[in-house]
């Protein structure tokens, strides 16, 4: 079940990750969930498992050698609802960069694209959020336009702005923010020859205006630089890709029991002792087994009560997350099943 916090799991690769490596990347997911502190819904995969909130795959594979792209993630599923942020993905660390003594800020940056941090989509279908808030795409000024990012990035240069720059380099996609004006910030598409590479406020930002609940106390001082440095250690990216599934539509129902009050608890369907199942409607109490129920009035509105009955709903094949109010704090109930 949902646990009211952001849960991120982590399948590592041990044919690829060492003990080493495996104890950094522990620290990195911590150090996440102290970034994204909100819950998602769970959902249940095109695989049939259930996920809350993230599964994320980590894994090393030859790329290009030292240097060139330190890593790479690719979204591998997505939430079937608005705004569809990721439900699996997997990072690649170049094995070649593993002794990187930045590794920590390399897979910080991609547990961020991970999360749907510049993830486009190269099926014109299938818009990410990170897409819908990009004005300016193909231009020599692509900017980001979430609020939240844009009121930071007018606090950073003192100017009321309309976006934040993304990177307009030949060849590169709008997926990180433009190096020439932010440097050394960690959600540039580079990683500078020497550090520290802040995360800063328009990062937590923008992942507040893909919808994430953030901590925005966790981000770290910076500001931008006057003059740029030259050089990098390499490029880090995420993969544009049209491939990434959607999970199931997804099939809830809510049900307010001992009444016939639509209006008794909005968004829930009202169900008396006379709603009896049926391969029509799909829902009801099974036939027969309501005759010793009665509904009477607890302190929160009508409940339900008595020795035993059997309520049924028709649901897909699937996995299921099934949450029940019982009783009441002027009732009293024993045992339930």
């Amino acid at each position: 079940p949902n646990d009211g916090g952001d849960n991120i799991d982590v399948v590592e690769d041990p044919a690829t990750i060492d003990d080493f490596v495996s104890t950094l990347d522990d620290l990195v997911r911590v150090e996440l969930q102290t970034i994204i502190i909100g819950d998602l819904p769970g959902v249940v995969t095109t695989n049939g498992t259930w996920i809350d909130d993230i599964e994320i795959t980590v894994k090393a594979a030859a790329i290009d050698g030292i240097g060139g792209t330190l890593a790479d993630t690719t979204i591998d599923e997505v939430r079937s609802v608005s705004p569809f942020l990721p439900v699996k993905a997997t990072i690649t660390l170049d094995v070649a960069d593993l002794g990187n003594p930045n590794l920590d800020r390399i897979l910080l940056h991609q547990y961020l694209h991970a999360m749907g941090f510049g993830y486009t989509d190269s099926n014109p279908a299938n818009v990410t959020v990170w897409e819908s808030l990009i004005s300016g795409a193909g231009t020599a000024n692509p900017i980001f336009t979430g609020a939240k990012a844009t009121q930071e990035y007018s606090a950073l240069t003192g100017t009321l702005q309309t976006g934040v720059p993304l990177e307009n380099l030949v060849g590169e996609s709008p997926d990180h923010w433009r190096e020439s004006i932010f440097d050394k910030e960690l959600m540039t598409g580079f990683l500078d020859l020497t550090g520290p590479f802040p995360l800063s406020r328009v990062s937590l930002a923008a992942l507040a205006d893909m919808g994430y609940t953030v901590n925005m106390a966790a981000a770290d001082a910076f500001t931008l630089p006057l003059t740029p440095a030259s050089g990098s250690q390499g490029t880090l990216g995420v993969s544009q890709v049209g491939t990434a599934l959607k999970t199931p539509d997804t099939f809830a129902r809510y049900y307010r029991f001992g009444t016939t009050n639509p209006n008794e608890l909005p968004g829930f369907a009202p169900i008396s002792l006379a709603n009896l199942y049926s391969n029509l409607s799909g829902f009801g109490w099974q036939p027969g087994t309501t005759a010793a129920m009665s509904v009477v009035t607890g302190s929160n509105g009508p409940i339900v009560t008595g020795p035993s009955a059997q309520f049924s709903v028709d649901v897909p094949n699937g996995v299921y997350q099934v949450s029940l109010a019982l009783g009441g704090d002027s009732i009293v109930h024993g045992g339930m099943a």
